[in-house]
């Protein structure tokens, strides 16, 4: 089946739910700037999307996994972009919810209940994010696929063959750790960025690039599901984005796939990184280097070791003179704080051990 375009939306003022597959006439290359976005259709029932799987239909090939927080307002977008996916194979989606005060924990469980054998749950009762722990701590044993899909509850896709075309190349060039594609960005449903990466960013990356630090969009990834247990050092960084693609540098390289229709990140008031300032970002982002730094001087990697901590470093000065005085003194406080809590808090849970 010759596979159909993008839509193209009516600038409709009621935004209302858009079936991916009713127009067919936009640019591959993604919506325009001031397009409303479009949404995933209602999905079919469990039976159905179970109808063209093939093989063994309790050992899914792929796991989607799902982190949601506060997102009633978007976590159906997210679900039936996944539910909308044809595949041939068995995929499962696992969601975390992190103790949302909003209902989003309800709407989940209304999916739990309309697809058992797809969509399985961790409903939090107690914020696990405020006390340090990771969203992945509490899914990872229950992930089964030999692939891994990640998209947030308030993210979704739009190419109802993603998962087939990521999957398919995976298995086909066992040479390749990740997979991924584009995405534009979205406020109030409208399209305020057309792509989300640069044109340098739109390539195939070697696996010592991607050990040493390359952009692939998270909401766009499937990977190897090799990585096992996060190091220490993983913990004790804001977004472990960087940190899980440089180890999926072990594995192989990472390949960009312009076939499939780009997804739609949601930039909101409630995004946890989306709307961070850039002081913060610039700390977060040398915190994060510096971690990984540690985890490669750990593993006896000095070559990478010294990599990130030239990094580290060269990002700092480099910020210098985009600084005052103040927002200078401002930055090197919470690099301080960072470095050394997160320090005390890494050797304690060592020495715990």
């Amino acid at each position: 089946m010759l596979r159909k375009n993008i839509l193209i939306f009516l600038k409709n003022i009621s935004g209302g739910i858009m079936n991916v597959k009713e127009a067919g006439s936009i640019s591959r290359t993604g919506l325009q700037l001031g397009d409303h976005a479009p949404r995933p259709p209602e999905p079919q029932d469990q039976d159905q999307i179970i109808s063209n799987w093939k093989g063994d239909l309790s050992s899914p090939l792929v796991s989607i996994k799902c982190n949601a927080y506060n997102h009633a307002g978007y976590i159906r977008d997210a679900i039936n972009s996944f539910l909308m996916q044809r595949t041939n194979f068995p995929f499962e989606v696992i969601i975390h919810d992190d103790a949302s005060a909003d209902g989003t924990d309800k709407i989940i469980s209304e999916y739990m209940e309309r697809y058992p054998f797809i969509i399985r749950g961790v409903l939090q009762k107690e914020n696990q994010y405020s006390q340090g722990k990771r969203p992945g701590n509490f899914t990872a044993h229950l992930v089964r696929g030999k692939y891994i899909a990640l998209c947030e509850g308030d993210d979704y896709w739009l190419d109802e063959n993603k998962l087939q075309i990521q999957a398919d190349f995976l298995e086909s060039n066992p040479g390749f750790a990740v997979c991924g594609h584009d995405a534009c960005v979205i406020e109030n449903g409208i399209v305020v960025r057309e792509t989300k990466l640069r044109d340098n960013q739109k390539r195939d990356f070697s696996a010592m690039e991607l050990q040493r630090g390359v952009y692939v969009l998270t909401l766009s990834a499937m990977f190897v599901n090799k990585l096992g247990e996060a190091p220490p050092e993983h913990s004790q960084v804001v977004n472990g984005d960087d940190f899980f693609l440089s180890r999926l540098g072990e594995f192989g390289g990472s390949k960009y796939l312009p076939e499939i229709i780009p997804a739609v990140y949601r930039r909101h008031e409630g995004g946890v990184w989306s709307l961070v300032d850039d002081r913060k970002r610039k700390a977060h982002s040398i915190n994060t280097q510096y971690w990984i730094m540690q985890y490669y001087s750990r593993k006896g990697n000095s070559r990478l070791a010294t990599y990130f901590a030239s990094k580290a470093a060269a990002n700092l000065f480099s910020s210098l003179p985009s600084f005052s005085f103040r927002e200078l003194v401002f930055l090197f406080v919470q690099l301080l704080k960072m470095f050394f809590i997160r320090k005390f808090s890494f050797f304690k849970k060592r020495l715990k051990k």
